[in-house]
């Protein structure tokens, strides 16, 4: 497996050359394959992701470190709404065996607030700071303890390495007649 690391060289109030540098050395040390990638815009960190996670072979997804970079939402969705109401994942479809990864930079909170209405419609992939991606597999790794939720429920999710998969026609309907 690939990493791509992707650095906000504008990130922050500390520079980035050091904790990039960190990045590097841990990688190299190990003898992991990475590649690094510097944003150049708001929002392009979820490109960046987007673009890495899509070009992985036989939707499986490689691994993504961010440096620097704040994100507002890093989900997966089995179906198009989470939590009831949100439509994060227009497109999902629960029997197709993928997964639809969701990507938000983060951005300022006028930006939220009138951007927020597009995600409750389903209306916000063409947004700058939106990228949607879909897979079959997915693993991830965070360095602290972080506030998620499991179609609305929530939780602290620990740090650690994590995977979520999802198999074909892994849920069964059952509907009378």
């Amino acid at each position: 497996m690939k990493y791509l690391v992707i650095a906000n060289p504008k990130a922050g109030t500390r520079a980035l050359g050091g904790t990039l540098e960190q990045v590097r050395r841990a990688f190299e040390t190990r003898k992991i394959a990475h590649e690094v990638r510097f944003t150049q815009f708001p929002g392009h960190a979820a490109k960046i992701a987007a673009e890495g996670l899509f070009s992985e072979m036989d939707g499986e997804v490689g691994a993504v470190a961010a440096v620097g970079e704040k994100l507002l939402l890093f989900g997966a969705s089995n179906g198009p709404f989470q939590g009831g109401k949100f439509k994060l994942a227009p497109r999902a479809d629960i029997f197709d065996g993928y997964l639809d990864i969701h990507i938000i930079s983060d951005m300022n909170p006028l930006g939220r607030l009138f951007k927020i209405q597009k995600v409750l419609e389903g209306r916000h992939e063409g947004l700058r700071e939106v990228s949607i991606v879909r897979t079959k597999k997915l693993w991830f790794e965070t360095f602290t303890d972080l506030p998620a939720h499991m179609d609305g429920e929530t939780f602290l999710l620990q740090a650690g390495k994590h995977s979520i998969r999802i198999g074909e026609r892994g849920v069964n309907i059952i509907v009378p007649v």
